[in-house]
């Protein structure tokens, strides 16, 4: 919100250097763009669903889903997981199964585990720990 105020600031001085409502009008469309970022968020958010991670027999990691590959949607940009304790989670991608980086899921918060992914991609979830868990998921 900072950053909004002091662009909105900027174009009020600029509004009354030109002394013209040309001005004041871009004042309030630069702030319009605003809701639109959370409403996309919103968006993105309340398309999540329920998730439950299963690991493999003899595995030291669980996955979600546990067969198959979950495929990304335009709801998000991001692959998105809140996670119902603290655990580390990697997203891997059809049809090579390369997976990123482990990322820390801190409990009951959003957590970016893959960002700016294609729509349609397949994709998987990888989480340490032969646990069962679950939560919520995005994307």
């Amino acid at each position: 919100m900072k950053a909004a105020r002091s662009r909105v600031a900027s174009l009020a001085l600029a509004a009354v250097m030109l002394g013209g409502v040309t001005a004041a009008a871009t004042t309030v469309s630069a702030t319009a763009a605003e809701p639109e970022a959370v409403t996309a968020i919103q968006s993105c958010y309340g398309s999540a669903q329920n998730y439950t991670a299963k690991a493999y027999p003899g595995q030291d990691m669980a996955h979600w889903p546990y067969t198959g590959y979950a495929h990304t949607t335009a709801n998000c940009a991001d692959i998105n997981v809140k996670t119902s304790y603290d655990r580390k989670v990697r997203v891997c991608f059809a049809p090579k199964n390369t997976c990123n980086a482990y990322r820390l899921a801190k409990k009951g918060r959003w957590t970016v585990a893959a960002s700016d992914v294609l729509d349609g991609s397949g994709f998987y979830i990888q989480f340490t720990g032969a646990d069962n868990g679950t939560g919520q998921i995005a994307y």
